[in-house]
C-alpha cells in the first residue's frame, strides 16, 4: 500500500491511502474562536435630590462581547467587536438638611440689629450686619 502527502491548504493536510479505500486526515491549523465577555464600567452622579448617604442604580449595566479568535498555542490572532457593553450609572445623595439659625425671642432686644447669622449688632443703619450676611428678616 502507498502513501502519499499533498498539502491543499495551509491549514488542511490530506492523507489519501491508495488501495482498497481512501481515507482523508485533517490536521487544522486554523485558530480556535470564541466569544469573550467585556464587563461593563460603573459611572457614579452626585444628586441633589436625594439623601446624603443614599445611593440607587439609576441605569443598569450591561456586559458587551468580542469574538476572540486564538491559534493552538494560545495566542490571540484576531479579535472582533461584537457588542459594546453599556455603563451602570449609580446617583449617590448629595442633598442636606437646610442650615436653621436660632433667633432668639425678640424680647432679649433692647435695640440694634438681629444679623443673618444669628448673631447681634447694637449699631443701626446702612453697613450694620455687613460681616454677617446681611440684616435678618
Amino acid at each position: 500500500m502507498k502513501r502519499f502527502v499533498a498539502a491543499v491548504a495551509p491549514w488542511l493536510i490530506w492523507t489519501v491511502l491508495i488501495g482498497s479505500f481512501i481515507t482523508y486526515s485533517f490536521v487544522s491549523n486554523r485558530p480556535t474562536c470564541t466569544t469573550e465577555t467585556v464587563p461593563y464600567s460603573v459611572q457614579t452622579i452626585n444628586d441633589d435630590t436625594m439623601d446624603i448617604g443614599t445611593t440607587k442604580v439609576s441605569s443598569q449595566g450591561t456586559n458587551g462581547s468580542d469574538k476572540v479568535c486564538r491559534d493552538k498555542q494560545g495566542a490571540e490572532v484576531s479579535r472582533s467587536h461584537l457588542t459594546t457593553p453599556i455603563n451602570e450609572v449609580d446617583a449617590i445623595g448629595t442633598k442636606t438638611e437646610p442650615t436653621t439659625v436660632y433667633v432668639p425671642p425678640a424680647t432679649t432686644y433692647s435695640g440694634g440689629t438681629l444679623c443673618a447669622d444669628g448673631t447681634y449688632s447694637s449699631s443701626t443703619g446702612r453697613g450694620t450686619c455687613s460681616w454677617h450676611g446681611g440684616e435678618a428678616y
